[in-house]
């Protein structure tokens, strides 16, 4: 018997790679996976994809001075010295002119599973190190969510890290009521990896308990077929409406509702999606203030929870201890803006703003230095973030392709993806520690985000600092120590690293359950949580102090700008959702073989409701103009009676293709529906993305649609892998 492959993972899975004559050709899936992600096919495409950067490149106009246009320059490839000589001579530059605030390091995004090369974090430990940046402030994930949560709860750990397991679930709760529903496609996704998909499963053993699921959605389909589950379709952006008015019994449709959470043991659930809204505050608050009316928040299985359906760890035990991870060092200078807050920040230098009670300014930015993401996916108002990416004097990235932000850099650093480096992928909601060993060299000339750091730390005298003398190995090993003892210090036994490297994993013990807020529950007294009255806080005066209209001191439906209720009928006007993408992570894996085969003529499938469609003249694969007042795309239709009249779904991720990169507001031809989001905060608490608040006009489109490959590679480089 052949011994087995080493082991790797990613975001959607563990697997195990076969390589063939130095390149990648499959990826197995773990054999301890009960539901692998059918995403590990798109894994060997793109590490061998032809958009590699493959070389370190210098958009041209940069280089010799003159006046250019990020996104539509050309580029000069050069070699590595002299990009790293580049690079350290423009931070030298603006430290000494500027001060750090105006080195921008918030660089957000996933990038890897591993938790020693995480790109961002390693980028914001060197900035730290040379003298400090200004970084970012919770996320556009669940930014509504991390605004509010620590008012009302004393801490956002619900958002995440603390929920009923489906164990629990199963053994005792009667209805599930989950606002956004359970969108499965989401639940592949972890971002420390996923040894072993449990949540798809795990509702499964809810509903086959005899619990009853009900939909509050848009969307049909964000939940499983199965004749315990009923759909209650709502227009977007309304669920606070119906909240309260389930509190207060207003009307008789309303009424069977209420009687149907009012019998047994119930559990108020919502999606992240549901406040990446205008004012998203409000609907994970009325969820509180509904379970507290019921009078069931810490009795096992009832209550309130956050995220099922939103990232695979939630419903699984979280652990009290660390697991390897790395961590960087403080920012030595107070300078941080809200992450959905970029453009603003890049526009309005000099301007106040407000969040969470205070007021701030933003800081002028003349270097942008972006490792491991891709703002031109997750942002709202993509025309409007263009204009200000030309703002700062340069913009450096580290990139393994050549993506929509690698293309608007003036520096562009190739680094290696995780299967050419040594890593360890983990999470505190995951049964499996991984060691991600490396499967094939570099491809072209790339280098691991650390040692890029490293080489730069060296030229500006910190490497010690920043490298504190380890090398990649021996930091990995130092990483792993580490986690070791804060396991051992809570009585869990994990092997010495070499007897963990050479096993490939390591499984943690399920550890013992108890439901959220079970020990406030017993004694508020002696568990008081961290809240200004050590209780949940459904009227919160420290919120009514700051005197927000946009967020009062209590649950409120206040009108979002742009919904169904406010404007022309559905026959003008259609709610564009961007859920997160079935086919990848995020605009991770665009180029791979399962996003390409869902694409219609090259383009992002757009869902549209039958009789919406009608009403156009729009059939089943036809290519759709999608606009309003903010910008427009191209996409293809694609018809549904799972999604209610009035709605329309184009998923997030498609990389950004403006049909002219030169021509501020060209059209977007691959489908990405950030081009049309507004790009405002939930409110000044929290001051999170709003992508969900989205009205659009849609028609069937000409006959000559251009036509850019998203997936090229700029002028002036290489294309293709290896050397």
């Amino acid at each position: 018997m052949s011994p087995r492959r080493p082991i790797h993972s990613a975001h959607w899975g563990a697997y195990r790679p076969r390589v063939e004559a130095g390149r990648l050709i499959g990826a197995e899936p773990f054999e301890a996976d009960p539901d692998p992600s059918p995403l590990l096919t798109s894994i060997p495409g793109v590490v061998h994809a032809t958009n590699r950067v493959t070389r370190p490149a210098v958009r041209k106009t940069w280089l010799e001075g003159r006046p250019g246009r990020r996104g539509a320059d050309p580029f000069v490839e050069i070699d590595w010295d002299e990009a790293l000589d580049l690079v350290a001579d423009t931070l030298r530059r603006v430290y000494r002119e500027s001060g750090p605030a105006a080195i921008f390091g918030g660089s957000y995004g996933w990038s890897s599973a591993g938790r020693l090369h995480h790109a961002k974090t390693q980028l914001k430990h060197f900035l730290a190190c040379t003298g400090g940046y200004t970084g970012q402030v919770s996320n556009y994930s669940y930014g509504a969510a991390d605004g509010i949560l620590p008012h009302v709860l004393g801490d956002a750990r619900m958002v995440e890290k603390h929920a009923s397991t489906w164990t629990e679930l199963a053994e005792h709760t009667d209805t599930l009521l989950m606002f956004g529903g359970f969108p499965a496609k989401n639940v592949q996704l972890e971002s420390g990896g996923v040894g072993a998909h449990s949540a798809r499963l795990g509702l499964e053993s809810v509903l086959a308990s005899g619990t009853q699921l009900i939909n509050v959605n848009p969307v049909r389909s964000d939940a499983p077929e199965h004749s315990a589950v009923s759909w209650l379709p709502i227009r977007p952006n309304t669920d606070t409406a119906l909240i309260l008015a389930v509190i207060g019994r207003l009307v008789e449709t309303i009424e069977s509702l209420v009687q149907r959470i009012s019998h047994g043991r119930t559990l108020i659930t919502g999606t992240w999606a549901l406040q990446r809204a205008d004012h998203g505050e409000q609907p994970y608050w009325a969820i509180i203030a509904l379970a507290a009316a019921l009078g069931q928040i810490g009795l096992p299985g009832g209550g309130f929870g956050f995220g099922y359906g939103s990232t695979g760890g939630v419903g699984s035990v979280a652990r009290s201890f660390g697991t390897p991870a790395f961590q960087a060092r403080p920012n030595p200078i107070d300078s941080d803006v809200p992450a959905a807050r970029l453009t603003d920040m890049l526009l309005h230098p000099g301007e106040g703003y407000e969040f969470n009670g205070a007021s701030y300014t933003y800081p002028k930015i003349d270097l942008i230095y972006w490792a491991g993401g891709n703002p031109f996916h997750h942002h709202q108002d993509l025309n409007r973030l263009a204009e200000a990416w030309q703002r700062p004097g340069t913009v450096v990235v580290h990139d393994s392709w050549w993506t929509p932000t690698a293309r608007m850099a003036d520096i562009v650093l190739p680094a290696t993806t995780t299967l050419e480096r040594d890593d360890i992928a983990a999470g505190s909601k995951e049964r499996f520690v991984v060691a991600m060993k490396r499967s094939i060299d570099p491809q072209g000339q790339a280098r691991n985000d650390r040692v890029i750091l490293a080489d730069l730390a060296k030229r500006l005298g910190v490497w010690q600092e920043y490298t504190d003398g380890r090398d990649d190995a021996e930091a990995l090993r130092w990483m792993y120590d580490k986690a070791r003892s804060s396991a051992a210090e809570h009585g869990c036994a994990m092997p010495d690293f070499d007897t963990f490297w050479a096993a490939g994993f390591f499984e943690f013990p399920v550890g013992e359950s108890i439901p959220p807020f079970a020990e406030f529950r017993h004694d508020p007294v002696s568990h008081p949580l961290s809240t200004p009255s050590g209780r949940i806080e459904i009227f919160s005066e420290t919120i009514a102090s700051f005197g927000y209209d946009d967020c009062p001191g209590h649950p409120s439906w206040l009108e979002p700008y742009e919904w169904l209720g406010s404007t022309a009928p559905a026959t003008v006007l259609l709610h564009l959702l961007s859920p997160q993408p079935a086919t990848r992570l995020h605009s991770q894996l665009d180029m791979g073989a399962v996003s390409i085969d869902s694409k219609i003529a090259g383009r992002e499938p757009c869902t549209m409701n039958l009789r919406d469609a009608e009403i156009r003249g729009i059939q089943d694969g036809d290519l759709i103009r999608v606009w309003n007042e903010r910008g427009e795309l191209y996409a293809g239709a694609r018809l549904s009676a799972d999604v209610m009249p009035g709605v329309a779904l184009l998923a997030t991720g498609a990389w950004y293709t403006p049909a002219d990169p030169s021509v501020p507001g060209s059209p977007e031809l691959h489908g990405n529906p950030n081009v049309l989001a507004r790009d405002v905060g939930t409110s000044r608490l929290a001051q999170g993305a709003t992508a969900q608040s989205l009205l659009v006009r849609i028609e069937k489109a000409g006959p000559d649609v251009p036509w850019v490959d998203p997936h090229g590679v700029p002028a002036g480089v290489t294309a293709g892998v290896g050397e």
